[in-house]
């Protein structure tokens, strides 16, 4: 009953401690054991043990004295020994500490076991760093506990740091294009871009589509906001707002697996709403309403993926599309 709760790695490190025991000519493999087989896990408690001077090699060595073996016996104490004796019995001690170790509601990690050594300090493993290496216990507890938090965070970081890129990838900034003087300055659609500001600053419904045939300067219109932007020139609900133009067609490449697609549009919506500062202008919006879907009627597809956060407001977005195209899909 005890290793139900018990993660890959603790229940190899059990097995090991199992080896370890018959080397050093134990009768029962005992929380010592265990704490040799925590050192070699290469994961943050051993590395936190690494740290307060409990390295694979110091351990060893304290327990070879405690067991009154040589060092010639046990070069490598996790070697497959010869024998058939098979599991040796867990000693009380290390039941008590698997016990506690399993007192949580999740998983029991190396973390656990090793918490749990140390709160014993009547059990083996506890003389070994305590007394014989010499360790500050409190100082050891907190590592142990500090390197496990810092792991998960770290690890939520990077995943952090992975989603951050779709957006990057998949669109230009067209405010940092007009502050750096890339943009071509856009005339005779004052009046459109104005409209187009008045729907942008509303509380709801904000989100403008341009409708008009190909080649009349619907992307100019966004533009033409982008290059206000720039200027100051705006409402101040939009002063401190980026137009960002999402390419389709990076989106949907390399998308060749259902479900990729929902994923990207998924981190780019994340990442538009995290950042708060982002006005999404989608050129060919229509190619949003089925991308990503089955083809059916009313697959997964962006656009209902976008539904919900435009109408709360979340995102804030400006299309474009044909007239042809917009009664097509969009209408509906």
């Amino acid at each position: 009953g005890f290793f139900e709760a018990f993660d890959g790695d603790s229940v190899n490190a059990v097995k090991d401690a199992m080896e370890v025991a018959k080397k050093f000519k134990s009768s029962e493999c005992s929380t010592e054991h265990v704490l040799l087989a925590l050192t070699r896990l290469r994961d943050p408690t051993s590395k936190a043990l690494m740290k307060s001077q409990a390295s694979e090699e110091a351990v060893r060595r304290a327990i070879g004295d405690r067991a009154g073996v040589s060092e010639l016996e046990f070069m490598n104490p996790f070697a497959k020994t010869k024998s058939v004796e098979g599991l040796l019995p867990l000693s009380e001690e290390l039941k008590r500490c698997f016990e506690r170790a399993n007192a949580g509601s999740g998983d029991v990690t190396s973390k656990e076991i090793a918490l749990a050594m140390l709160d014993d300090a009547q059990c083996g493993a506890y003389d070994v760093l305590a007394t014989r290496l010499g360790c500050d216990v409190k100082t050891l507890r907190g590592e142990i506990s500090g390197a496990n938090e810092r792991e998960l965070v770290g690890a939520g970081k990077k995943a952090r740091k992975t989603k951050k890129k779709t957006l990057a990838e998949c669109s230009i900034d067209l405010t940092a294009e007009a502050k750096a003087g890339k943009l071509d300055p856009v005339l005779g659609r004052d009046e459109e871009v104005t409209r187009v500001m008045r729907i942008l600053v509303r509380r709801r419904k904000s989100n403008p589509c341009l409708v008009g045939e190909p080649g009349v300067g619907k992307t100019a219109i966004a533009e033409g906001l982008a290059i206000m932007i720039a200027n100051g020139n705006v409402p101040d609900r939009l002063k401190d707002k980026r137009v960002v133009s999402l390419q389709i067609g990076l989106l949907l490449a390399d998308t060749k697996y259902r479900g990729e697609f929902e994923e990207k549009m998924r981190n780019v919506m994340e990442e538009v709403k995290e950042a708060g500062d982002i006005i999404l202008f989608v050129d060919e919006i229509h190619m949003l309403v089925g991308a990503g879907g089955t083809g059916e009627d009313g697959g997964m597809d962006a656009g209902n993926l976008m539904k919900p956060a435009l109408a709360r407001g979340e995102l804030q977005c400006i299309g474009a599309t044909t007239i042809d195209e917009y009664r097509k899909h969009i209408e509906k």
